[in-house]
């Protein structure tokens, strides 16, 4: 993909708040590791490497390792946006590496919610 680190979408964001809205309470903060094959969910010992499989998203393409955190303020500020039949985009821009965008979708409303993880949010490998 051209000009892109990382570029996934799912039709499942809705289901991945399911998963992980009941440990909320518990996540301080939320582990990503994106690599070519999958992503690794990890989260302060409550969630343990979960392993997301490209084949799992709608589109997977990740042409480096990135690793991110995010915290629970963000956490919760997504999973308020998800609603069901949402898209949620995750997308690292070779011009912007230091950014990473977490994009959700509603196509029925035409309604999009893009959120910006900082600097500090994102490790680089």
């Amino acid at each position: 993909m051209k000009n892109k680190y990382i570029y996934i979408s799912s039709d499942y964001a809705y289901e991945f708040k399911k998963i992980v809205k009941p440990f909320k309470g518990l996540i301080n903060i939320l582990k990503l590791s994106f690599n070519d094959s999958c992503v690794i969910v990890n989260s302060d010992g409550v969630i343990n490497n979960i392993e997301l499989y490209s084949t799992y998203f709608n589109e997977y393409f990740c042409n480096k390792q990135i690793n991110i955190e995010i915290n629970k303020i963000t956490l919760k500020n997504l999973f308020k946006n998800i609603k069901s039949r949402d898209v949620i985009y995750i997308e690292v821009r070779e011009d912007d590496p230091c950014n990473i965008y977490l994009i959700v979708k509603n196509k029925l409303k035409n309604k999009n919610v893009s959120i910006k993880l900082l600097i500090n949010d994102a490790l680089l490998l």
